[in-house]
């Protein structure tokens, strides 16, 4: 899959000043949708993404023109199999809504790594105050479930269930989002994780599905093999 580039990033920036005309209309006006809608389509078709994808396009948008008026009250939770497309999909939120955006499994690093950096990660305390709280403290979780189980001398748990509770608390309090990818199904996250997460989770977020072929791998298939000699 190709990465977004500056020239993408301008279309980006064209695209939220639309959603921002949406916002300041006082609601969704369907000719302006239509536009952001059409934006994201262009993208996610430039990137090589079929007709099946565009209902979840139609959804982001959707979702979109109202997080940035505000009106999005839940984060979304996108579940698919691999290579739907759903990291790219998130990537668009983030690019247009400055939402940080962090791997499970990158996560778990920082955790074991340096667990101050792994707090500030989830609980941002510093920014809770002032216009900016709103457009920085919400976090996006890529691949939930792709991420390792800890063992913390000889007592396995596991740290995402974790960071869900501890969001929730702040999806409660100060209606901070959270928004996540998975392949994992609804059945599979209350095995992993417990039903007390699968729930919270449930209740923080717009579930989404993320369906089709592996695209990566369809992007791939015709292409002639390197062969590398000694």
């Amino acid at each position: 899959m190709q990465t977004m580039t500056a020239k993408t990033g301008d279309a980006v920036q064209s695209a939220l000043r639309v959603a921002g005309e949406v916002a300041r209309a006082g609601e969704v006006d369907p000719d302006r949708l239509a536009e952001l809608e059409r934006f994201y389509s262009g993208r996610i078709h430039h990137y090589g993404y079929d007709s099946q994808f565009n209902a979840v396009a139609k959804r982001l948008a959707e979702y979109c023109a109202r997080y940035y008026d505000g009106a999005a009250r839940r984060g979304l939770l996108l579940q698919g199999g691999v290579g739907t497309g759903k990291t790219f999909a998130m990537q668009l939120l983030a690019r247009l809504h400055a939402v940080p955006m962090v791997s499970a499994v990158d996560l778990i690093d920082r955790y074991r790594d340096n667990r101050d950096a792994y707090a500030s990660t989830i609980m941002p305390d510093f920014l809770d105050a002032g216009p900016l709280r709103a457009a920085y403290a919400d976090l996006i979780v890529d691949d939930l479930g792709a991420e390792p189980t800890l063992n913390d001398f000889g007592t396995k748990f596991e740290l995402l269930g974790r960071l869900i509770e501890s969001r929730y608390n702040l999806f409660k309090s100060k209606g901070w989002k959270l928004h996540v990818t998975t392949n994992l199904d609804a059945d599979e996250i209350a095995k992993r994780y417990g039903e007390r997460v699968s729930s919270r989770l449930e209740e923080m977020c717009t579930r989404v599905a993320v369906t089709g072929p592996d695209r990566r791998r369809a992007a791939t298939a015709n292409e002639t093999p390197v062969l590398i000699h000694e």
